[in-house]
């Protein structure tokens, strides 16, 4: 009985890990989407499809980057886009 129990609670636990992963991959593109729209505004026309692209990888690539980069305000996002253009992030 006690193996029974052992095998259910942890193919439950690994049914659960994976739902989690998925909420927090939604929690996630809903941050990209606001990301996309910010790097895509008229603030940023400086700068070419080329490095918004990049720029949109690099920031995306990690959840704090996409935190600071949505809490910031005009003058540290376009700091951090030369930043990332310029390969010093």
């Amino acid at each position: 009985m006690a193996e029974v129990m052992k095998s259910f609670t942890e193919s439950q636990d690994k049914r659960i890990g994976s739902l989690i992963d998925k909420i927090g991959n939604r929690d996630h593109s809903n941050m990209r989407g606001q990301i996309y729209s910010i790097i895509e505004s008229p603030t940023f026309d400086l700068y070419t499809i080329e490095q918004r692209i990049k720029a949109k990888k690099v920031i995306c690539e990690d959840v704090k980057n996409m935190e600071i980069f949505l809490r910031m305000g005009e003058l540290e996002r376009q700091t951090m886009m030369f930043m990332v253009v310029n390969d010093k992030l």
